[in-house]
């Protein structure tokens, strides 16, 4: 996991280097970028998700959200308190593929349309090489999308005693979204969803 999390950080160093929220939040006091095993400390995010914690109604139409419009105006991301106000989450219908006696279940994006392709191979032919094979797949599963690499995504699963079941995927749809922070918020707005779908507002 530290692993998977400090070599997109590293590759990412020419975004972090072009803007200085991300600067002040990933370079070291000599200008390195954090490897694994580093310490990575960020106050600003910690502040936006104790308002989160404590008030999530706050984010949205309390003084937080006031921090939140004037920090993203600055770094050219055009939201206004209203649209904040406003805000409700959407709902898209999942990606589902059988595999007996089941069905599993994806998020509706190229990365849960390939993980669906994944376990449909695996299902059918009962090939662990072939449902291996990432760029075969997402190129049947995702039309237009050969040899690319999916939206960095990350997920987790919440389940209560009853066996009732919660499954979150967030994404910034590409690597440190738009490449710039929210000063004094730690928040870095994702980049524009490459399929055209709405922006959410969702503090995740």
């Amino acid at each position: 996991g530290v692993q998977t999390c400090a070599l997109p950080i590293s590759a990412a160093a020419p975004i972090v280097a072009a803007d200085p929220g991300l600067r002040s939040i990933f370079l070291g006091a000599g200008g390195e970028m954090p490897g694994e095993g580093a310490l990575l400390s960020q106050p600003d995010l910690a502040g936006a998700l104790s308002v989160l914690r404590r008030s999530p109604q706050e984010f949205y139409t309390g003084p937080f959200a006031q921090t939140f419009v004037a920090a993203a105006a600055d770094i050219g991301v055009r939201i206004d308190r209203e649209t904040l106000r406003s805000y409700a989450p959407s709902w898209d219908a999942p990606v589902s593929t059988p595999f007996a006696p089941y069905a599993m279940y994806f998020p509706a994006t190229d990365a849960g349309r390939l993980a669906a392709a994944a376990w449909q191979k695996l299902g059918t032919d009962g090939d662990y090489r072939a449902a291996a094979d990432k760029p075969a797949i997402l190129a049947a599963a995702v039309p237009g999308q050969a040899g690319a690499i999916p939206s960095p995504e990350t997920s987790f699963v919440v389940v209560d005693r009853d066996g009732s079941m919660v499954f979150c995927v967030i994404t910034m749809n590409r690597f440190f979204g738009i490449g710039k922070a929210a000063r004094g918020t730690g928040i870095v707005p994702a980049a524009a969803d490459p399929a055209g779908r709405a922006g959410g507002l969702a503090p995740m």
